[in-house]
């Protein structure tokens, strides 16, 4: 298990360092097709995580694309936080 842990630590740390990226490129973080790309990452996440701990999915919500790149690294932040320590989604 530890070494799953780790590479659950160590994805979350590369998706922070891909979003602090894209976040300091005013064009990159408003591109709305990129960030309909890297919504569908998180959707992949949830998916899997809100799978493993036995929680429904709601693809209606989950499948809404943010309207701000803000709203989207909250996503990243809060999925990979109950990752980490099994906090609320």
């Amino acid at each position: 298990m530890t070494l799953f842990h780790d590479l659950i630590a160590h994805k979350g740390f590369a998706d922070g360092e891909l979003l602090k990226a894209i976040g300091q490129h005013p064009v990159a973080s408003t591109d709305v097709p990129l960030r309909t790309l890297l919504h569908h990452m998180l959707v992949s996440n949830r998916f899997w995580l809100l799978s493993i701990v036995g929680e429904p999915f709601n693809a209606k919500v989950e499948t809404r694309v943010p309207d701000s790149f803000i709203e989207l690294v909250a996503g990243f932040r809060a999925t990979h936080a109950r990752k980490q320590n099994g906090s609320p989604v």
